[in-house]
């Protein structure tokens, strides 16, 4: 009652407030006259620009899907839009609550994937958005999937009805997929901009047109804390992309870091997917911080113990190394670049998106690369927090 309460007079205090200086402002300050209307005209413009984004886009006789994952503390959600446009890697898009309280608020996410849907009744475009659980509009969502299950879902299911919209794209166009390598270090749930540009990769592979694009291989290194976010991201995306790419020379792999140690330490198993062999029991007991991207990390996993689990070996499917600690990130990068220098290959595209100490790490990483006259950088930091 009282979060209603503050929230109406928020409401009422900016109403007054404005429809005050448009009515004063000209007797009591028209000096300044000449310089309001313009900021009203560009407001007013942008306003009318997303209400017809949002007309065009949304489909209003459908409504979103959302599923609450409890250990991952992550909120799926699915919303369908017309076929008007293709959905953009690495873009953004703001979510509007109609049916809220705070049916005014819009929030940006960004878009973690996408799929084309096509029936005898309809055609529409199904957004995906991957929203980790803050405080605000996603903690109210929570509450909503939690509190008010739709009962003409079943009740076994985590998914919920969400009246929900959506408006965009925003953000930059980049295209990783010129280089020869594609390099993705990505933290928490930064991982959102891997998976969209590998859906890109995807959609490219599946309608053929991979051969025109000049990437060999793409590399994903996350920094997680929760391994129950990484097992619900594998279930969700991952799980799809072995079997698009075991008939490509496209070489796809995932260097999994998990940065909380309790997780690892306890004596509980940590759920992995079951093609995934299990961590030995030296593996856990790691608390080491090494690069497996590096010449030095096959030294380092001879010698002793690093929580590394390879699998899937063979070219063209999702080889995945789990470790233990944090990556070095200049390492990551180093590597990938001597790795290139020695193929003869020029290009690395390198994508960013982490919290602002990885973000800076990343940068210098980038500028250090860049130095190298023998590979040409192309450098995209994606945003991790609004």
């Amino acid at each position: 009652m009282k979060s209603l309460e503050r929230n109406i007079s928020f409401l009422f205090g900016r109403t007054s407030t404005g429809i005050w200086g448009l009515f004063h402002l000209p007797v009591d300050g028209p000096d300044y006259v000449n310089f309001i209307w313009p900021c009203i005209a560009v407001w007013s413009f942008d306003r009318l620009v997303r209400i017809f984004r949002l007309l065009t886009w949304n489909k209003f006789a459908s409504y979103s899907s959302a599923e609450y994952n409890r250990d991952a503390n992550v909120i799926q959600l699915r919303t369908r839009v017309r076929r008007i446009a293709s959905p953009r890697a690495g873009s953004y898009y703001y979510v509007y609550g109609w049916r809220s309280l705070k049916f005014w608020e819009s929030h940006p996410f960004t878009l973690s994937g996408w799929n084309t849907v096509t029936t005898a009744d309809e055609s529409y475009t199904e957004l995906i958005f991957l929203i980790s659980v803050q405080s605000g509009f996603t903690s109210r969502l929570r509450s909503q999937l939690l509190n008010h299950g739709n009962p003409e879902i079943d009740a076994s299911s985590a998914a919920r009805k969400a009246y929900l919209s959506v408006e965009g794209p925003y953000g930059s166009h980049f295209r990783p997929w010129r280089s020869e390598t594609a390099l993705f270090v990505i933290g928490g749930a930064g991982i959102t901009v891997a998976t969209s540009f590998i859906q890109d990769l995807v959609d490219l592979v599946q309608s053929g047109k991979h051969i025109d694009q000049r990437v060999k291989r793409a590399k994903i290194v996350w920094a997680v804390k929760n391994p129950a976010f990484y097992q619900f991201v594998y279930e969700r995306y991952m799980a799809t992309w072995e079997a698009v790419f075991a008939s490509t020379d496209i070489e796809l792999s995932l260097d999994v870091y998990f940065t909380m140690p309790s997780k690892m330490d306890s004596d509980d198993e940590m759920s992995l997917p079951e093609h995934h062999s299990e961590p030995n029991e030296s593996a856990k007991n790691m608390d080491t911080v090494i690069s497996p991207s590096s010449p030095d990390s096959h030294i380092a996993t001879e010698k002793a113990p690093t929580g590394e689990v390879p699998t899937n070996a063979g070219t063209g499917t999702l080889k995945t190394t789990f470790v233990q600690g944090r990556p070095i990130i200049n390492d990551v990068v180093r590597s990938q670049v001597e790795t290139l220098r020695s193929s003869g290959e020029k290009q690395l595209a390198l994508v960013g998106c982490g919290p602002a100490t990885m973000a800076h790490d990343i940068r210098l990483s980038f500028v250090e690369a860049s130095n190298d006259p023998e590979v040409a950088v192309d450098f995209h930091l994606a945003p991790f927090a609004w």
